[in-house]
């Protein structure tokens, strides 16, 4: 389990960007969740955590967790964990790679953002399963409040 200490930045950073979304980050017809919308600059959870200097429209497709275990990015998805790694610095988290774990769980909050995109459930689910995600890694939930500035 990731400690919160790591993830409740992460947390706070997709819980205040979800309350400032007027609707999931996807392709018009839903079938695909973006990084970044190219047509609004609509970002999906993950998205969120990338910084404009290292968004590369090439991730776009890809899924945050590989199929295996001891997976080491190459190609377009070294660029995608780059990315993110990139933006988890910025919100001081100190890391210099994804692990396994960190991968699983960032999964968990993409899949949330997805479902959302592909209009499988609408806000108050997402705002729903994101409490639980707190929950489960014992996080605050405060972010998700509209006191506190996105």
């Amino acid at each position: 389990m990731i400690s919160p200490e790591i993830l409740q930045p992460v947390f706070d950073r997709v819980a205040t960007h979800f309350l400032s979304m007027p609707k999931a980050s996807a392709s018009e017809d839903g079938v695909i969740c973006l990084y970044r919308d190219p047509d609004n600059g609509n970002r999906c959870f993950i998205g969120a955590l990338i910084q404009d200097e290292d968004y590369n429209p090439k991730i776009e497709g890809l899924s945050i967790r590989s199929s295996h275990d001891g997976y080491r990015p190459v190609g377009t998805r070294a660029t995608l964990e780059v990315a993110i790694v990139r933006g988890m610095n910025a919100l001081g988290i100190e890391i210099d790679d994804l692990t396994d774990d960190l991968r699983l769980t960032l999964e968990e909050l993409q899949r949330i953002h997805d479902g959302w995109g592909e209009g499988s459930y609408g806000r108050e689910v997402v705002k729903s399963r994101l409490v639980g995600f707190a929950e489960a890694h014992k996080l605050s939930t405060a972010a998700l409040t509209s006191e506190v500035a996105a």
